[in-house]
């Protein structure tokens, strides 16, 4: 074997020696490797810290800040794309690692200001759904979407996955939740309204003013009575007291 040159380390490489001469982009040639390039099993015998112009990692190595990986370029950068968010060069800044398809979770969200698939934008909580969070944004009718509750609705088990406090137009109950004075019940909306028809008594919705809750079929004892001003099946009017007849109260 030639003697080593001044400098060079032994080693089994072709040359019998490992020596600190590089190419002019200063890494590794067959000859060796370069100061500041560490040896590795790659091709060249070493890695260099000698990257790409967007600062990112080529086959020769790392650039300052990047984190060696598994990936296909040997190491993780923390240069990204003009988007703030993740490439297969690494996270940007603000991102977390995770297990997604690029490797990393953004906060970087689409312009209806809820979850991509890069992440949860600012005021999102992490969850199960189908992009990895809920938002807190909703449709026109300040009820819930698919992407979480709006303002002023709480978790439920419902489709929407929130009961809203948004209501029809007459003041009762939708699937979405319960109108402002309406109480939780077990009934088909959810809730039992205080709105009632045209005679002042009780519908299905609920108990008009001045109606009492009650086991009836329509679930409350309204006050209005028929023009010989007595009892109906609704309740008792003013002035009548409960008894034990078949209107249940005795008109004066």
């Amino acid at each position: 074997m030639a003697e080593a040159n001044p400098g060079c380390k032994a080693c089994s490489g072709p040359k019998g020696c490992m020596c600190c001469k590089c190419t002019s982009d200063d890494c590794c040639t067959d000859e060796g490797c370069s100061a500041g390039c560490k040896a590795c099993s790659g091709p060249k015998g070493c890695m260099c810290c000698k990257c790409t112009s967007d600062d990112c990692c080529t086959d020769k190595g790392c650039s300052a800040g990047c984190k060696a990986c598994s990936g296909p370029k040997g190491c993780m950068c923390c240069k990204c794309t003009s988007d703030n968010c993740c490439t297969d060069k690494g996270c940007s800044a603000g991102c977390k690692a995770c297990s997604g398809p690029k490797g990393c979770m953004c906060c970087k969200c689409t312009s209806d200001d809820c979850c991509t698939d890069e992440g949860c934008s600012a005021g999102c909580k992490a969850c199960s759904g189908p992009k990895g969070c809920m938002c807190c944004k909703c449709t026109n009718d300040d009820c819930c979407t698919d992407k979480g509750c709006s303002a002023g609705c709480k978790a439920c088990s419902g489709p929407k996955g929130c009961m809203c406090c948004k209501c029809t137009s007459d003041d009762c109950c939708t699937d979405e939740g319960c109108s402002a004075g309406c109480k939780s019940c077990s009934g088909p909306k959810g809730c039992m309204c205080c709105k009632c028809t045209s005679d002042n008594c009780c519908t299905d919705e609920g108990c008009s003013a001045g109606c009492k809750a009650c086991s009836g079929p329509k679930g409350c004892m309204c006050c209005k009575c028929t023009s010989d001003n007595c009892c109906t099946d609704e309740g008792c009017p003013v002035g009548c007291k409960k008894c034990s007849g078949p209107k249940g109260c005795v008109c004066k």
